[in-house]
């Protein structure tokens, strides 16, 4: 996003974590005219691998010019490992992947915590939106015209199921029924609110509308000019 003052990146994508198939957002970014050095600033939905681990590959930081914006709770969650109930072989895996992504930037000093549902950034708001991870958090775009954009990070994980099923829950979900607490909350207020969402796990073009239907919501994506 570029608010005429920084060009600002929600999400960072999976790096190398993920296998060829994935971690192609540099390289997309340089087809749409943009370096990785251009960044201004990196907002994060939450710190798991798929978000966070594009932000360093083999120990070196992908976007060197740009500050790391991070929910406060999710950080010390990840970073400082307060409120751990277990250590899975999971939980470890993600917690390494977790340090990993962010190790350089908090060396360089470069990682800033914003509160619980505080702008990360001017023109940039957050809603705290936990059980996925404990500082999941969307991120809200402001406009001047009031209209709003909200990227969601992991609110819906199976859309052909969750739309009307927002109770199921998925395995690496952190608390599965805050999760599935916090998706029928950002539903109801993206229907009745009327405005843009986009998911990192929607289908193609990944932005649009919720709409209540017979069977409770579905996904209206928006018109895609090509």
């Amino acid at each position: 996003m570029n608010d005429g003052e920084r060009l600002v990146l929600i999400d960072a994508g999976t790096g190398t974590l993920f296998g060829s198939a994935a971690g192609k957002l540099i390289r997309h970014l340089e087809a749409s005219g943009y370096r990785a050095d251009q960044i201004d600033a990196v907002i994060l939905t939450h710190i798991h691998a798929d978000h966070s681990g594009g932000l360093t590959v083999d120990g070196e930081p992908q976007f060197p010019n740009a500050n790391i914006h991070v929910a406060d709770r999710e950080y010390r969650f990840w970073i400082d490992r307060e409120g751990l109930a277990s250590l899975t072989a999971e939980v470890k895996k993600d917690l390494q992947r977790a340090h990993d992504a962010l190790a350089p930037y908090i060396a360089a000093d470069k990682v800033k915590r914003f509160a619980d549902n505080a702008d990360p950034l001017p023109n940039f708001g957050s809603i705290l939106r936990p059980g996925h991870t404990p500082g999941h958090s969307s991120i809200v775009l402001k406009t001047g015209d009031g209209q709003r954009l909200v990227f969601w990070g992991d609110v819906i994980h199976g859309d052909y199921v969750q739309f009307d099923e927002p109770d199921v829950f998925v395995t690496f979900d952190v608390d599965g029924k805050a999760a599935a607490a916090t998706r029928a909350t950002a539903l109801a207020e993206a229907a009745d609110g009327r405005y843009l969402v986009a998911g990192a796990h929607l289908p193609f073009p990944g932005i649009g509308h919720v709409a209540r239907d017979s069977t409770l919501y579905r996904f209206v994506p928006w018109n895609y000019v090509e």
